[in-house]
């Protein structure tokens, strides 16, 4: 039989395979009912437990592990096979215990195991104690002891490492190679429920934290740790704070690179743990931390970046405020650079009662993090978005309380708001230093503010309403303040400067203010009228109106009780639809625009307007504080000064100047209540009227004047450096003098240095007395009296004017045109009424002198003298006759009833005269038909011996009468009689008498005894004729009775001469 062995290998095959499945079924199946028992709960292997401590000794150390139970577990399936160890020890070779511990797992590799390789990966200790301990500032330890009380750290031999944590550690950073210790492949190493004891010796602090778990693990990079820390509070009811920390060591650089994160902290615990931080035990609140860093391989401090939170609490500090403080969203951020060495904070900000403030700091640091003592330097700015006024005054520091910065920034500002606020500077920090290790040089803050109230001084009116900027520096203890709109005392303020310098030291302070106005003029003066400007004008400010536009600069002292002439204000500007009252002489001033200034205490207004309603263009200036000053105030204006204007001013010169005249003022009052007015005129359009002499210039004629008028206490007491020029008039350097006041102001007298005044050049002075009279002495080389003989008034009107006394001296006077009288000397007294009280002249006409004396006698009664030794010369000099040559004249009169009657009676006689060419007797000759008389007239003229008759001077308001009586005229050729009156006022004359032909021979017959009067008529003339003369004086009329030639003369006179 053929046996079929592929048949057989073929079942055998199939059995062999069945076989092995099922032996793989059940094997899978054992290993996941064994992987799922190990991991659903430790299982013990205590049989295992003498394999595993002979795995797990350490020869190349001779450390061994005793453990007193063993079991394995599996609390991840991709994770390692974790054997765990309780009552576990590691002893040394000597045997001597190093570690006791309740409880360890050792992570095991699952592939090496299966090989039947003991490698452990992973190493968790459970509720071991950590110990940290430093002992000098780089100088520290970190360990692991059991959690029982009383086990520690047994002393090893000579050379014995017992560094057991840094033990582990080098294990974990070994890379475990074949034939080394079993722990050289350990990657991890974990403490569970650890308490951490801290004891730094250095700075003398014990501090146990129940709650901490430490991990080292070794990665690609390094080798990593992870801690993390419960931290309970004191008070034993707040949540612990926690704390996680990684740190990664790298391998190639060495460098460490550290994240912590810290959260629920109690900064107050601190305080019992470190003096120095004392200030945080009354602090409340709980902090969250962030950092990360980077250390180079020998712990220096490379790099780091921090943040910390606190979402609210209170602070209690001495400097910030005498209470708790409540704050909220405390944040900061901060940054370490030890390559470019500074240190920054960033973001830093705090919330104090709903006012969120913000920080930041850039320090520039000498030396490493860590590198000797801690010093940089480095700018430093505190902010704040938004703060109301009102809440500034309960954040404001306890430390600056009653500081000359809280009255400046807090008590003199209300309302508005604050917005940018910012403080910044320079942070110094220098830790060697025992005082003052940190400081900030060059402080200064800054803030924007709106609805602002800014009170600088009292009682001066606050800023209100003020919008604008303002900055704080520290250095200069200075507080600028910009303003951009805002009202000060009715004032709008449209830009300004308010520096307020030395405000930290008190009474040492300054104000220097610089701001833009708005406004009334009213209001300028209210405000400038207060202390310590305390400036009040002389006019009225009450009455004061107009609008101004003004840059003012006030300067003063910030102190109390200021002087006045420690204020320093300084105005530029426009002041328009003016009115200041009574600026001048009582006078408003009106109009403008005018520029208007302060400056070093000057208030000054220049423009043009109207001054008591006339057109004028000036510049007004005033001291604020006249003491020491040159002059009180001063106007210089350009005007027309009509008579009520000059009147006003004091200067009454109406006895010689009317109407409007166009002058240039310049006007000066001084401290002691003396002023003068610099006057320059232009007198066109004035009428210049000196009446004494008859002069007149009209209005539209050229004329100018320049003086100098002087005044106390606002009145005119003299005028100097009187100048004028007009037509026939020149007046150089005459003085006025004046007394009385306002309207009873009147002209007391003066002097002319030179004068033309027509024909009437010389030099002059003048008085005039209480009474009003007036006395002048005149001395020059020649003066004009015509104005003086014109004919008497003609109206109505009874004379009234100034008695006057006048002198004169003249090298010729003028007395008719073309005539003069020379050497002159020459005294008049006329009363008020026009009538002469004296007359009294001196001089020479023609080849004669003049003697003339209109005076009282002894007796007090009034005689008028006259002489002439050239008669026709004199008479033909004042214009009375033209056609006499030579002769002497002598007049004598006096009163006909009173003592100062004015109506004279007197005699007048000529002899030894010459008539050549007179015209009207040359048409009684014509008459008469005695051409050969008439030709003897027209060519050598008539020769008389003598002419007399008596007259009566008879005065009337409207002109003067004279009164002839008895006058005759003898001569060898003609002879004539005369009675009759010549009225001054009308220019006539009425005049009848006796022509006498060939008068030598009607005198020889009318000379005869007896016969002579038959003959004559008792007339002394047989052949004569009557004749008239009536009419205008220049054009009379003559007739003449011929039949009278024919009629002897006793007939005449019974005919035609008896009335």
């Amino acid at each position: 039989m053929q046996i079929a062995w592929r048949k057989i290998f073929r079942r055998v095959s199939l059995l062999i395979i069945e076989a092995f499945l099922a032996i793989s079924v059940l094997g899978v199946i054992a290993s996941c009912f064994f992987i799922w028992r190990i991991s659903s709960s430790p299982l013990e292997i205590e049989f295992a437990r003498s394999s595993v401590e002979q795995a797990l000794r350490d020869a190349s150390d001779q450390v061994n592990v005793k453990m007193d139970k063993i079991y394995i577990h599996l609390p991840e399936l991709r994770g390692p096979l974790m054997l765990g160890l309780r009552g576990g020890a590691l002893y040394n070779k000597q045997d001597q215990e190093l570690l006791s511990v309740d409880e360890v797992a050792i992570g095991l590799n699952k592939a090496n195991l299966v090989f039947g390789q003991f490698r452990p990966e992973a190493l968790l200790i459970y509720s071991p104690q950590i110990n940290f301990t430093r002992t000098g500032a780089k100088e520290f330890d970190i360990d692991i002891a059991g959690s029982s009380d009383d086990l520690s750290i047994d002393q090893p031999g000579e050379g014995e490492d017992t560094a057991i944590f840094e033990r582990i550690l080098d294990y974990v950073s070994a890379d475990g190679e074949a034939g080394a210790s079993a722990y050289s492949y350990l990657k991890r190493v974990e403490i569970l429920d650890a308490s951490f004891h801290i004891d730094d010796q250095y700075i003398g602090v014990d501090w146990v934290l129940p709650q901490a778990g430490l991990a080292v693990e070794r990665v690609d990079e390094g080798l990593r740790a992870e801690l993390a820390l419960s931290i309970p509070h004191d008070d034993g009811v707040s949540p612990s704070a926690t704390l996680e920390a990684a740190a990664l060591l790298h391998e190639r650089s060495k460098n460490m690179d550290i994240d912590v994160s810290l959260e629920a902290f109690m900064p107050s615990m601190l305080a019992s743990k470190f003096e120095e931080l004392s200030i945080l035990s009354e602090q409340k609140g709980t902090v969250d931390l962030k950092l990360k860093a980077e250390l180079d391989e020998t712990a220096q401090l490379i790099s780091a970046e921090v943040a910390v939170l606190s979402e609210r609490g209170e602070l209690n500090l001495d400097a910030l405020s005498e209470g708790a403080v409540p704050y909220k969203e405390l944040g900061a951020m901060a940054s370490y650079d030890a390559l470019a060495g500074t240190l920054k904070l960033e973001q830093v900000q705090i919330t104090l009662k709903d006012v969120a403030f913000k920080a930041s700091a850039d320090l520039v640091l000498k030396a490493a993090l860590g590198q000797g003592d801690f010093a940089g330097r480095g700018p430093i700015r505190l902010s704040v978005d938004e703060v109301s006024q009102d809440e500034l005054a309960s954040l404001w520091p306890a430390a600056l309380k009653g500081d000359n910065s809280e009255k400046w920034i807090v008590q003199r500002m209300s309302n508005g708001v604050f917005r940018d606020v910012y403080a910044q500077g320079d942070l110094v920090i220098d830790s060697a230093l025992e005082e003052n290790s940190v400081d900030i040089e060059g402080l200064i803050a800054g803030f924007a503010f709106d609805g602002m109230t800014v009170n600088y001084r009292d009682p001066l009116p606050a800023l209100v309403g003020g919008k604008g900027e303002g900055r704080f520096d520290l250095a200069k203890e200075s507080l600028e303040i910009s303003v951009t709109e805002g009202y000060l005392g009715g004032l709008s303020v449209h830009e300004g400067a308010l520096v307020f310098s030395n405000i930290i030291e008190k009474g040492a302070g300054g104000a220097d203010l610089k701001i833009g106005l708005k406004g009334g003029f009213k209001a300028v003066l209210d405000y400038v009228a207060q202390e310590p400007i305390a400036v009040k004008p002389d006019f009225n400010a009450g009455g004061a109106a107009g609008s101004v536009d003004l840059n003012v600069h006030v300067n003063f002292p910030t102190k109390a009780d200021l002087p006045k002439d420690e204020v320093k204000i300084d105005v530029e500007g426009k002041l328009s639809e003016a009115r200041i009252p009574a600026v001048v002489k009582g006078l408003d001033l009106t109009g403008g625009p005018y520029d208007v200034s302060v400056k070093d205490g000057l208030f000054s207004v220049a423009g043009k307007g109207a001054l008591d309603g006339r057109a004028i263009e000036l510049s007004y200036s005033e001291y604020l504080s006249a003491a020491g000053k040159p002059y009180s105030s001063r106007v210089k204006a350009r005007l027309n000064a009509d008579q009520k204007l000059r009147e006003k001013f004091g200067i009454d010169l109406s006895v010689f100047l009317s109407g409007p005249a166009y002058v240039d003022v310049n006007y000066t009052a001084y401290q002691d209540k003396r002023s003068e007015a610099l006057v320059s005129a232009d007198l066109k359009n004035s009428v210049i009227n000196i009446e004494p002499f008859d002069y007149r210039k009209d209005a539209g004629v050229a004329a100018q004047a320049k003086l100098t008028a002087l005044l106390q206490a606002g009145v005119l007491k003299e005028i100097r450096g009187l100048s004028a020029s007009a037509p026939s008039l020149s007046v150089e350097r005459a003085k006025l003098g004046f007394r009385g006041a306002g309207d009873n102001t009147a002209l007391a007298g003066g002097n002319v240095s030179s004068f033309v005044l027509d024909q009437s050049r010389g030099a002059a002075e003048f008085e005039i007395d209480q009474s009003g009279k007036i006395m002048i002495e005149m001395d020059g080389q020649a003066f004009d009296l015509r104005p003086f003989l014109n004919n008497e008034k003609k109206d109505d009107e009874d004379y009234e004017s100034d008695s006057m006394q006048v002198s004169i001296k003249a090298d010729r006077m003028f007395t008719a045109e073309d005539q003069q009288v020379r050497n002159v000397s020459m005294y008049i007294d006329i009363n008020k009424q026009g009538r002469f009280n004296q007359l009294e002249l001196d001089g020479v006409a023609g080849k004669g002198a003049i003697y003339l004396r209109f005076k009282p006698d002894n007796q007090g009664k009034r005689t008028f003298h006259f002489e002439a030794d050239d008669a026709g010369a004199t008479l033909k000099a004042f214009d009375l006759f033209s056609s006499m040559q030579g002769g002497k004249m002598v007049i004598y009169a006096e009163p006909i009833r009173s003592v100062y009657d004015r109506n004279l009676i007197g005699k007048a006689e000529i002899t030894n005269f010459k008539v050549v060419g007179a015209p009207v007797l040359a048409r009684l000759l014509g008459v008469m038909s005695l051409s050969g008389v008439l030709q003897s007239l027209s060519g050598e003229g008539i020769n008389f011996q003598k002419m007399a008759a008596d007259f009566d001077w008879l005065y009337r308001p409207e002109g003067s009468l004279l009164v002839l009586k008895d006058g005759r005229t003898s001569g060898n050729s003609l002879g004539l009689t005369f009675d009759g009156t010549f009225d001054n006022a009308a220019q006539t004359l009425d005049v009848a008498g006796t022509v006498i032909p060939l008068s030598g021979i009607n005198k020889a017959i009318g000379s005869i005894p007896l016969v002579g009067d038959i003959l004559t008529g008792g007339t002394g003339s047989l052949f004569a004729a009557t004749y008239t003369m009536k009419g205008r004086a220049a054009e009379a009329e003559v007739s003449v009775n011929p039949l009278s030639v024919l009629t002897p003369g006793i007939l005449r006179r019974i005919l035609f001469e008896e009335n």
